[in-house]
């Protein structure tokens, strides 16, 4: 699948991989899997989130997560940072509420830092 300028593609319970620069993905209330294998993604997530995975962002220099309509009620990147905790499995969790989050597989939390979010 190919998208061009000011196409939206909606995908729903499944996983896309990106490669290319610059790549934008926003992600709603379902559950999804995104590989970054791209420089400089921007994943947007919000206002709703489901149980979603992000792998391959550690080796993404410049990429960015940003919370949009006050998913998680993080007003600040600063109280995004401060609720990333471990995944148990070598990653990290951060939890939007009951049942949503988002699982950076395979980055610590020390790896991400505030360069790494945004409040949209």
């Amino acid at each position: 699948m190919h998208g061009g300028t000011d196409d939206t593609i909606s995908l729903v319970n499944t996983t896309l991989a990106l490669y290319g620069t610059d790549e934008m993905v926003f992600i709603g209330s379902g559950n999804a899997t995104v590989n970054d294998l791209s420089t400089g993604l921007d994943l947007k997530i919000g206002p709703t989130a489901g149980v979603d995975v992000l792998s391959h962002f550690a080796s993404d220099p410049s990429g960015v997560v940003d919370l949009i309509g006050g998913v998680g009620g993080f007003t600040t990147t600063a109280a995004a940072l401060s609720a990333l905790k471990s995944d148990g499995h070598g990653g990290t969790l951060l939890r939007f509420g009951h049942d949503s989050s988002l699982d950076f597989v395979g980055v610590t939390p020390s790896q991400l830092h505030a360069a790494n979010f945004q409040i949209g």
